[in-house]
């Protein structure tokens, strides 16, 4: 699925192309998406993402970001179980 419905930059955030690709396959709200960035529940360094990734939670969204360039790197269901993109479009209210 294309992320070509989803902005390149939103919220003071600059979304990659990989983040705007599983945005829309996994049926994620670009809002729950913003909030999670900036309001998480829970935020905590994953560096297995890269140099400087944090993962910010809010909900059922696991954001991976760059906090230093505003990058969002890509958009995780916040899950402890295995799960795919079926499970994640389920879960945001899609069907799969």
């Amino acid at each position: 699925m294309s992320g070509m419905n989803i902005p390149h930059t939103a919220g003071g955030w600059r979304f990659t192309r990989h983040a705007r690709e599983q945005i829309a396959a996994r049926g994620f709200d670009l809002g729950d998406v913003l909030a999670a960035c900036n309001q998480p529940e829970q935020r905590y360094t994953s560096y297995n993402f890269g140099p400087n990734r944090w993962v910010c939670q809010l909900g059922r969204v696991a954001v991976v970001v760059d906090p230093t360039s505003r990058a969002v790197i890509t958009v995780l269901l916040r899950e402890t179980e295995v799960w795919d993109d079926e499970d994640a479009r389920r879960a945001n209210g899609h069907p799969a």
